[in-house]
């Protein structure tokens, strides 16, 4: 079955990506009298900590650099310090959200905000970048008194206080259905193969080579009620 697309699953990046794409960047850049070659990096942080900035090359030797995110800021030390390239395809947090890298029909890198969790790899590495360390993933059907809500990955975790963590499908549910009472709500486990909804579009759950799960489109549209 054919595995979602990176356009399907995001959304331009929006207000809180500051930078959103190497063209934005380099007009950054210029007026700061610092054109170069761009491109994104993960820079080590005095703290430890990692952060992604846009750096512009010049003769090999980075020149600058910008932050990606709003809120965020550089320091002029981060020229010199470590740095390892981000690829297409790695997954960013800032936040509350998180955000998927790529690359154009001309080959240059930008950033899209992601909507859909398309698979158990993305799962895993939005856990990772959470500091979750994850045992179990699998996608769950939610409803509330037979009124069904939507379908998420219900990942559990070692380490956490609470050893279970919920990631919808379709981050738009998430604004959709609000703050819910989980003591309330039922969960029901989808088996690969079945179909389940979410925000209104039917997926049907795989699993790849390695048992991981990813979602496909489903065309048919099914309703199986609470324990069909």
């Amino acid at each position: 079955m054919e595995k979602l697309s990176v356009k399907y699953c995001t959304l331009p990046a929006g207000k809180i990506c500051a930078i959103s794409s190497m063209q934005a960047a380099l007009k950054a850049f210029t007026k700061m009298n610092k054109k170069g070659f761009v491109t994104l990096e993960r820079v080590a942080k005095p703290s430890g900590e990692q952060q992604v900035v846009w750096a512009s090359r010049n003769n090999g030797r980075i020149i600058a650099v910008l932050p990606v995110f709003e809120g965020e800021t550089t320091t002029p030390g981060m020229i010199l310090a470590p740095m390892t390239s981000v690829k297409e395809g790695e997954l960013l947090n800032c936040g509350d959200y998180f955000y998927l890298t790529y690359l154009n029909n001309r080959g240059e890198m930008g950033i899209r905000a992601l909507t859909i969790f398309a698979d158990e790899e993305t799962v895993r590495k939005a856990c990772e970048l959470r500091n979750l360390n994850v045992v179990t993933v699998e996608v769950v059907q939610l409803y509330e008194e037979q009124r069904y809500l939507a379908g998420a990955w219900l990942i559990k975790t070692l380490g956490a206080d609470n050893p279970y963590t919920l990631m919808y499908v379709d981050l738009r549910d998430r604004v959709a259905l609000g703050e819910l009472d989980f003591s309330k709500v039922l969960m029901q486990v989808v088996t690969p193969g079945r179909r389940f909804s979410a925000y209104g579009t039917w997926y049907r759950l795989c699993q790849d080579e390695v048992d991981r799960f990813y979602l496909s489109r489903s065309f048919m549209q099914v309703y199986r009620r609470v324990g069909a």
